[in-house]
């Protein structure tokens, strides 16, 4: 009986995430660029290192904290 549901959830979420990957396919197919405003996001200062620690730090951490919380 749960293996019944079991497969049918499982079908289901890989229909739905079949359908989202055709839909973002095909609309990244028809939008157009953008490219005039291309090198605004280019800026002059430089980010600083303890925002590069603090964003390493938590990228690195985020596989860890199941096991942080539940020992």
């Amino acid at each position: 009986n749960m293996l019944i549901s079991a497969s049918l959830i499982m079908l289901a979420s890989l229909l739905t995430l079949f359908f989202y990957l055709r839909l973002t396919y095909i609309i990244t197919l028809t939008l157009s660029p953008n490219t005039h405003n291309s090198t605004i996001w280019r800026t002059a200062t430089k980010p600083s290192l303890v925002l590069t620690i603090i964003n390493t730090m938590a990228l690195t951490l985020l596989p860890l904290t199941p096991t942080i919380l539940f020992t």
